[in-house]
């Protein structure tokens, strides 16, 4: 799920760190605050990271439909990200 999440952001523009397992870094510059605020007004407990990063963490617990609520938080409504969708292209390589 965690590449899930960071195929999907960087097909949107944003700056992921490249190496990862369950943790993201994204690069949001000056949208960093109103991503945040958001989130916690979703119940998404994201870390600040410095003033213009969120990091954002998946465990065994994480499920698609909260990947698709992630992709909500972070892009908006209308964002066209499908989780099964980018799941089949990690899968068919």
């Amino acid at each position: 799920l965690t590449a899930i999440l960071a195929i999907g952001l960087k097909d949107k523009g944003f700056a992921v760190n490249e190496s990862y397992f369950d943790t993201l870094t994204l690069t949001l510059g000056d949208q960093q605050q109103a991503v945040y605020q958001r989130a916690l007004a979703q119940g998404c407990n994201l870390r600040l990271n410095g003033s213009d990063r969120l990091g954002i963490s998946l465990d065994e617990t994480t499920t698609a439909a909260d990947v698709a609520e992630l992709f909500d938080v972070i892009l908006g409504a209308g964002h066209g990200l499908a989780v099964a969708a980018i799941d089949a292209r990690i899968v068919a390589g």
